[in-house]
């Protein structure tokens, strides 16, 4: 089965003396021979990885060329310790779900789908019934066809996965066709539903359709309109609020209910 590293787990790379150097004399001197130019350390690559604070790990690799592997270092470092990658949107976190899947074949070079249990941290039974209901094998010991397994089915699958029936009833009452509002609609949506009645149209004018379309430019750049879409479920916690804000964070958006009914509006 293919090992993947995800580079939000670096959280170090390092060459020179600051590598892990091996400190045995028959392997130093292995690695030392032949045409390589330059000292051994400095052609180290030592790459750290740890999934919390405490538990980390070293990958060594070596490079033919001190100049390879300070390149090597350089930019792995700086794909790492990108912050972006580490706070990605949701349709990101979930094309690189679906990359990693892909990525994992089994021997037959079929995607199983005990994989996609594990990486969704889903409810068997409702991954199973996601997929049956997308005509895909949903056994547990079954595998998916990469080529039916396309990006369009896997967006079938989560919203079969998740689905929001809110969501549709909102679409269908701005007259969304197929599943998707217009920049026009979308703007009418923020003024009648999502607008405050109370601000004064002078000092607070209501959005305009270039506003509309800069807001899905920024939030959804590569669609031309707003598609609905379910997200992955989830129990909350406090905890992720500071980690959010550890991570970077200046803004977060607080749903309130006077009450413990699910009945209850926010």
């Amino acid at each position: 089965e293919t090992e993947l590293l995800d580079l939000t787990l670096v959280k170090d790379v390092r060459t020179g003396r600051s590598t892990r150097t091996p400190k045995e004399a028959k392997l130093r001197e292995l690695l030392d021979v032949g045409n390589l130019v330059g000292r051994l350390e400095n052609r180290m690559v030592t790459v750290v990885t740890a999934s919390d604070l405490v538990n980390a790990n070293q990958l060594n690799f070596i490079a033919s060329q001190e100049d390879e592997a300070k390149v090597w270092c350089e930019q792995l470092f700086a794909l790492s310790s990108n912050l972006l990658s580490h706070n990605l949107n949701r349709d990101h976190s979930l094309l690189k779900a679906y990359v990693k899947l892909t990525l994992q074949p089994n021997s037959e070079g079929k995607i199983p789908v005990k994989n996609i249990i594990r990486l969704l941290s889903s409810d068997r039974k409702r991954v199973e019934n996601a997929l049956e209901s997308c005509r895909l094998p949903y056994g547990r010991g079954d595998s998916i066809k990469l080529e039916d397994f396309s990006p369009e089915v896997y967006r079938s699958f989560l919203e079969n996965l998740c689905p929001r029936p809110e969501l549709s009833s909102i679409f269908k009452l701005q007259g969304a066709d197929d599943g998707v509002l217009s920049v026009n609609q979308l703007t009418e949506f923020i003024n009648n539903s999502q607008r405050d009645p109370r601000l004064n149209e002078i000092l607070y004018p209501p959005l305009r359709p270039t506003q509309t379309l800069a807001l899905m430019d920024r939030y959804q750049p590569d669609k031309g309109l707003l598609n609905k879409a379910g997200q992955l479920a989830g129990s909350s916690s406090v905890e992720m609020y500071r980690q959010v804000l550890l991570a970077g964070c200046r803004c977060v958006e607080l749903d309130v209910w006077k009450g413990r009914t699910a009945e209850e509006e926010p």
